[in-house]
């Protein structure tokens, strides 16, 4: 595949809502997952992205922002743009050290902060997907 620096907006730093594409593959660690979300919350700290998914590769998700958020190679690979082990202390954090190093503003960290008061990711289903895909045997 390929990535690079996020051709919208730079930082994606605070929770993202992603899209579950409409069609899935046939891979056995979803088949797993039953009655998959069309959206889930995810928590996301990069300005990074996948601007092309690996060759032979599947996107499982996008958002707004990010074409690629998740993507799978048969159930061999996992790649999910944002972070489903963080806790909101993780992120909170991190956003304190990049204000305070003037990575990003007072104000975006401040904007996130408020998001992270009002909604929180989907921990239970992320954490269901990567143990479906960690279990999965040949």
């Amino acid at each position: 595949g390929r990535v690079g620096k996020a051709k919208r907006g730079g930082w994606d730093i605070g929770i993202r809502e992603v899209a579950i594409a409409a069609t899935l593959p046939p891979w056995r660690f979803l088949d797993a997952l039953q009655d998959l979300p069309q959206y889930a919350k995810i928590t996301e700290c990069h300005q990074d992205e996948v601007w092309e998914a690996p060759l032979g590769a599947d996107v499982l998700a996008s958002s707004d922002k990010t074409g690629v958020e998740m993507f799978c190679v048969g159930d061999h690979v996992l790649g999910i743009q944002g972070h489903p082990e963080y806790t909101g202390d993780i992120l909170l954090s991190l956003v304190d050290r990049l204000s305070t190093s003037q990575t990003i503003t007072v104000s975006f960290a401040e904007d996130v902060k408020r998001q992270l008061e009002a909604t929180s990711p989907d921990r239970e289903f992320w954490l269901k997907l990567c143990k479906s895909f960690l279990k999965t045997e040949e």
